[in-house]
């Protein structure tokens, strides 16, 4: 399967535009921890995984709202993990995730980026994401 950094920069060297979907926070015991990622792009296809499974198929949807209007998304998911076994799940917890559109416009960045990790050098593209973190989920959201 390729690599989501990878293929974020071969579509956009193509000239495509993407859908980042990023983990950007969890609580107990979610099922990736932040940093998971999975990309969507305007033909449908899919790389990476942000869940496992749990919560592809509604992120899917709102990628695709998110490469349509560029405008991004922060959306919070979660159940309970007593709820989560009972219908066969492996893990309950909460996670939220960022949803971005990425497109050549970020080429310069991407491309420093690959850079640096061909280098064998740390390196970043920061997006600061407004969330109250000093209130994590005391309850599953509705």
């Amino acid at each position: 399967m390729p690599d989501v950094f990878d293929e974020m920069l071969r579509r956009c060297r193509a000239g495509e535009p993407i859908a980042l979907a990023t983990v950007v926070a969890t609580w107990r015991s979610a099922p990736q921890p932040p940093g998971a990622t999975m990309l969507v792009t305007a033909d449908g296809t899919v790389t990476g995984s942000v869940s496992g499974g749990c919560v592809e198929a509604d992120l899917y949807e709102r990628a695709r709202h998110v490469l349509d209007t560029g405008a991004p998304e922060l959306t919070r998911y979660g159940v309970s993990d007593d709820d989560a076994y009972a219908v066969g799940l492996t893990c309950g917890g909460v996670l939220d995730v960022f949803v971005e559109r990425i497109d050549a416009g970020d080429l310069a960045e991407l491309d420093a980026v690959d850079a640096a990790r061909r280098a064998g050098q740390p390196a970043a593209v920061v997006t600061c994401v407004a969330a109250d973190a000093s209130d994590p989920p005391g309850a599953v959201p509705a």
